[in-house]
């Protein structure tokens, strides 16, 4: 009996030494590789994070460009809402906003050419005209009519630029704390019109107070995934100043403020209540050039609403469907 319990505790101890050596090696090359490939690893979380979501990845030739989008269409009696990101952005920044509204409709979240896993051309263009026409042709490539065009700040004007030019494909418009017009002078923009960038970043370091520039309660990103973010941000930088030199100081700055007086589509205006990168002023003034729209405020973000307050967001933009109807 003894024996047998002594044999027991035997096998127990290799069994746990066995267990630790495996973890010590996992973490270890996890270690390794977030240390050698930390950007590595800031794509395979997007990419779990797409999968444990339920949504599907997809990637095709459109045009010129190869797009990448993230697809969760599940009935085909719900709306359809098309996602734009902003500057900065990537598709899977809409996925908890998809989670939150999954029973109530179907999603199609693209990279914008340039942006995320989207093909980037030498010899492109990425302004709001560029990008609107891009977006009529990818919803041509997959026939989709009657959508909802949802666009987050640089993707609301783009996406006010396309609902007003493409009113075949686009049954209702959602901007989203959109650029695209003149609004009252804050901090931000004084800061673009000095020809900062308050949103660059040279080290992990900046990395909190880049959050802070876009929300107000913002979260903390762990290494290695801060890392990634780092070493992406600085092979985009001047991507992205030719970027905002386009949408905020070319001929076409204005050009979604100018295109939303023909926008005949029902509309939400959804804005966060403390926006610090685009006043709320904006929604005034895109009211002002499409008057049937509706809108609403969130309160306690800064610039992200889907992230700051997904429900309410959520709420809002289900009250909206539920309101309205297609041409």
């Amino acid at each position: 009996m003894k024996l047998r319990r002594r044999q027991r505790q035997r096998r127990r101890r290799q069994w746990l030494a066995r267990f630790s050596l495996s973890l010590v090696v996992l973490t270890s090359a996890f270690v390794l590789w977030g240390w050698r490939a930390p950007e590595s690893v800031l794509q395979a979380a997007l990419a779990l994070d797409a999968w444990r979501s339920g949504a599907e990845v997809h990637v095709s030739q459109v045009g010129d460009h190869q797009l990448a989008w993230l697809a969760m269409r599940e009935q085909p009696d719900r709306p359809t809402l098309v996602l734009l990101h902003g500057f900065t952005g990537r598709k899977e920044n809409w996925l908890v906003l998809m989670r939150a509204m999954r029973e109530q409709a179907n999603f199609i979240a693209l990279d914008l050419p340039g942006w995320g896993d989207s093909e980037r051309r030498d010899d492109a263009a990425y302004g709001f005209a560029e990008q609107a026409r891009r977006v009529g042709a990818f919803l041509d490539a997959l026939d989709l009519h009657n959508v909802v065009l949802v666009g987050h700040s640089m993707g609301g004007g783009i996406a006010a630029v396309t609902a007003a030019s493409r009113p075949d494909r686009v049954g209702r418009l959602i901007l989203v704390d959109a650029a695209g017009v003149k609004f009252r002078d804050n901090e931000f923009s004084r800061a673009v019109l000095a020809g900062e960038m308050p949103f660059a970043i040279s080290s992990t370091d900046d990395l909190p107070r880049y959050f802070r520039v876009l929300m107000k309660h913002p979260p903390t990103l762990p290494w290695p995934l801060s890392e990634g973010l780092l070493q992406r941000r600085l092979r985009d930088a001047a991507f992205e100043r030719a970027v905002l030199d386009a949408i905020a100081f070319s001929a076409d700055a204005d050009l979604p403020g100018r295109e939303a007086m023909r926008v005949r589509q029902a509309t939400l205006l959804l804005w966060c209540s403390e926006d610090e990168v685009i006043d709320i002023d904006a929604a005034e003034q895109y009211a002002q050039r499409i008057p049937q729209a509706q809108r609403h405020e969130v309160a306690d973000c800064n610039h992200m609403p889907m992230f700051e307050q997904t429900r309410a967001t959520a709420a809002a933009l289900q009250a909206f469907l539920s309101s309205t109807s297609l041409p």
